[in-house]
């Protein structure tokens, strides 16, 4: 399978390339399929993030080529609240892609640093992310995996503004035909996504928005269990419970947006614009919120991360054990069968004699003229 885009130029690209024009600093983050490092532009010492994407194993060329067909969709949208792409250097190993450089803090880490989060530093939260998914959704354009761990904080080095602003692309995908694939973060899925034969559009986005409010405010999911089956079984009855000795202390009119947004009827659930207009959007509540629950929440979260991890890596181990046995079997059965007891069968060569057994001494040839 070979990769292929509408670009060519971009392909022609070495690795001396980009280390011509950026200076490789710090490891930031390590995921599945690639890892984010800190570089430097060698004219202004300007900083920006490198994402790197190997291509080393096959079973990644299809997710290879599905990122370069979503960078072709995302390379000419330009918005404050989305993370733009600046270049990419296909290489014949990787794939560097170069972009604006955001903190390696994710909204709720931001936020909940200190003691002072308040609804108005939410409101701003949720305006801006509401910004970056209407100017995608006019673009027809959906994300399908919108989560705190995909808006990052990005400083604006003239004016020191704080900007919240979407990364990770590698779902996003035209809606105008509709969209059919399950993906997405489970806790943040819409009810549409999960249910059988489904076709969905852009207002998947918008419910995994209010997921992102819920939980921002209070500390953990809306809907949610350690079973993933039955996170999708809450989902499609709409479970949603607000819990009076938390949510009391939280005003009615993010509650009231929190519904508009989870509404299982897609005509019916909030859009951008009617975001933005809402009240809640526009709050001046200052007043600092209990912020311990969002920190049980990131514990809770970084505990599950570990967990999941521990068990990969005891999974690989017994995967590896096993291996060695199966290996180990097979040598010994090689081993006993050339050296089985009795005497050898006589091998026949093809005229249906018997041949001479391997090692024996050969009769040579005379020829009579």
């Amino acid at each position: 399978m070979e990769l292929q885009s509408h670009h060519t130029g971009r392909f022609n690209s070495r690795t001396k390339d980009l280390r011509k024009e950026f200076k490789i600093k710090e490891l930031l983050y390590r995921g599945d399929f690639s890892t984010v490092r800190r570089c430097l532009r060698r004219t202004d010492k300007k900083p920006f993030g490198l994402k790197i994407i190997r291509k080393k194993r096959r079973k990644m060329l299809q997710f290879l080529q599905k990122l370069l067909e979503q960078m072709d969709l995302t390379e000419k949208l330009e918005h404050p609240n989305l993370c733009k792409t600046l270049r990419t250097y296909n290489t014949p190993n990787y794939i560097h892609m170069v972009m604006e450089f955001c903190s390696s803090y994710n909204i709720f880490e931001y936020l909940h640093a200190g003691d002072n989060f308040c609804e108005k530093q939410a409101a701003e939260v949720i305006k801006q992310i509401s910004k970056g998914l209407t100017y995608l959704h006019e673009n027809k354009i959906v994300h399908r995996d919108v989560k705190p761990e995909n808006v990052l904080v990005f400083h604006h080095p003239e004016t020191g503004a704080v900007l919240y602003k979407i990364i990770s692309f590698g779902f996003a995908k035209n809606f105008e035909q509709g969209c059919s694939t399950l993906c997405g973060s489970p806790e943040y899925v819409a009810p549409e996504i999960i249910q059988a034969n489904s076709i969905y559009f852009e207002q998947v986005d918008f419910w995994a928005l209010g997921v992102l409010m819920y939980t921002m405010l209070c500390g953990y999911l809306p809907f949610y269990d350690d079973d993933q089956k039955k996170t999708y079984r809450l989902i499609r009855k709409h479970a949603l419970q607000f819990d009076e000795e938390i949510w009391d202390t939280i005003s009615k009119l993010s509650t009231d947006l929190i519904k508009k947004l989870l509404r299982t009827n897609t005509r019916k659930r909030y859009n951008g614009p009617q975001v933005l207009a809402h009240e809640w959007v526009n709050n001046d509540l200052t007043e600092p919120l209990d912020s311990g629950y969002i920190r049980m929440y990131y514990l809770r979260q970084r505990m599950v991360r570990g967990v999941k991890t521990i068990l990969s890596v005891i999974k690989m181990k017994d995967t590896l054990v096993e291996c060695e046995q199966e290996m180990t079997e097979k040598e010994e059965k090689k081993r006993m069968a050339s050296a089985g007891a009795g005497a050898p069968t006589p091998n026949k060569n093809n005229y249906g004699t018997s041949a001479p057994a391997t090692g024996a001494p050969r009769r040579k040839k005379v020829y009579v003229e």
